[in-house]
């Protein structure tokens, strides 16, 4: 199936710089694949001389079709934020973040009944075990 789209002289100018000066590479490239599309080539060919496969060049021309250029340029990304960061202000507080880490590991040694041994600077942590 072609995906009809239409292309102004503004539009097509802005692919051309866009596609060698737009500060991500992502955007690059989805520049790049659109200023194929524009030569009327077709998807198996713009996606192989750009590097995309064809449902990520899809996905590219629907950007356009409903952003424009300017919607070539919203990037989503996916950032996961950790467990801990509910604590980062209490560790922050702390002038030693990792006393706060032997503290809660020997806290949890002594729970378990297990000995605790100690590193160089003479807070503990680790277990000792059998060859240790």
């Amino acid at each position: 199936m072609t995906i009809q789209l239409t292309f102004t002289p503004d539009d097509l100018a802005a692919l051309s710089e866009m596609r060698y000066l737009y500060p991500h590479p992502i955007v690059q490239r989805r520049a790049e694949t659109l200023w194929l599309k524009s030569f009327g080539l077709p998807h198996h060919q713009i996606a192989n001389i750009a590097g995309v496969c064809e449902n990520t060049m899809r996905d590219y021309f629907a950007l356009y079709q409903t952003g424009g250029v300017e919607g070539l340029k919203v990037l989503h990304s996916y950032r996961p934020t950790s467990a801990l960061q509910p604590q980062a202000p209490t560790l922050e507080a702390q002038s030693d973040p990792s006393a706060a880490f032997y503290d809660a590991a020997g806290a949890a040694l002594s729970q378990s009944g297990h000995a605790a041994r100690q590193s160089r600077s003479g807070q503990t942590g680790g277990v000792l075990g059998p060859g240790n």
